[in-house]
């Protein structure tokens, strides 16, 4: 039964539909709010009109230019965020067209923010991090709600997550490290590759298995109690020799590795664990305090994913975990096609 006109009868602006995702009801109320506090002249106007007839979305110009945050644009949040809007409203288009036209426009919207993402690593300023940082949220948030309207399901899940990483670097620019720069910088270049092959990667296929291997307690439940808020329960070693024995047995999506471990150190433990045949390419991602350059050029030789700094912050674990695992079931799904 169809109950949305009975809902714009009644004077309700949205409707959303039993059983719901948390991510679709935390998208829908920060649409709402912020379309009503950026025009507040249509709250005027819509209680103006019949309770039959729907409150019109504003009428705006679709030219949207996102280009790099200059420092002294001290708008720029609000204006890149409306900009977006912008060129958005004019996707009014119902069900399947409607995600046809969020796939041909998206793309382009975020490589600009990409470009505007490398913009926070070329300045060590604060006040210009957290103002391009806030540019990008709201950005990225204007898109989330499209893909909500397109009913993208699986893209969607990404696109919040990174809205949720960005909100807290740009409530904390000091967290913007040069890992978690990169976890928001693989996840936008990966939403880009979706958008520009239009391609909604669906992550039930099959069960999500992640491994986190830690000798610190405290780190090993901060890190498994993020990854189960979004993909359940994952599984924990406490050393390498441990680890080594799940691998052998089990394939995991995703592997979230400590480099300093008493015995079998991370670097070993991700070679051996690359040469067990269920994880040979499973991504494998680091955890540790303290990074240096050997360190790094020692992550890219034994073929690492990525890294992620202590203390770990919840939502880069989820983008990055996310990232990784659509990328590998896409790869996965074109092998098969092959």
């Amino acid at each position: 039964m169809n109950l949305e006109p009975k809902s714009a009868r009644a004077g309700g602006q949205d409707l959303i539909g039993k059983p719901f995702l948390t991510f679709e009801i935390t998208v829908k109320a920060l649409t709402l709010v912020l379309r009503r506090r950026l025009h507040p002249e249509n709250e005027v106007e819509s209680q103006n009109q019949p309770a039959s007839v729907a409150p019109r979305l504003p009428a705006w110009d679709n030219s949207p230019s996102l280009g790099p945050t200059s420092p002294s644009h001290k708008s720029a949040p609000v204006t890149k965020s409306l900009e977006v809007f912008q060129f958005f409203s004019a996707l009014e288009t119902p069900g399947q067209e409607r995600a046809s036209a969020f796939f041909r426009q998206a793309s382009s919207h975020l490589r600009a923010l990409e470009e505007q993402l490398k913009g926070v690593s070329a300045t060590s300023a604060n006040d210009v991090r957290q103002e391009i940082l806030g540019d990008l949220y709201l950005a990225i948030h204007s898109i989330a709600c499209e893909a909500e309207r397109a009913r993208l399901t699986f893209i969607l899940r990404l696109i919040c997550a990174l809205e949720g990483l960005l909100k807290k670097l740009h409530e904390d620019p000091v967290r913007a490290t040069a890992a978690s720069l990169a976890t928001a910088a693989s996840a936008m270049a990966l939403l880009c590759e979706l958008c520009d092959n239009a391609i909604e990667a669906d992550l039930s296929a099959a069960p999500i298995r992640i491994l986190v291997v830690d000798d610190d307690p405290i780190a090993l439940r901060a890190i498994t109690g993020a990854l189960q808020l979004a993909f359940g329960r994952p599984e924990k070693a406490g050393n390498g020799e441990d680890a080594l024995e799940l691998t052998a047995e089990h394939a995991f999506d995703v592997i979230f590795l400590d480099i300093h471990m008493p015995g079998m150190s991370g670097l070993e433990t991700c070679s051996k664990i690359h040469e067990t045949v269920p994880n040979r390419h499973t991504p494998i991602v680091f955890v540790s305090g303290h990074y240096d350059q050997e360190i790094q050029d020692e992550i890219i030789r034994c073929d690492g994913s990525g890294s992620v700094s202590k203390p770990v912050l919840s939502i880069e674990i989820t983008v990055l975990a996310l990232t990784l695992v659509m990328r590998s079931r896409l790869l996965q799904s074109a092998s098969c096609k092959q």
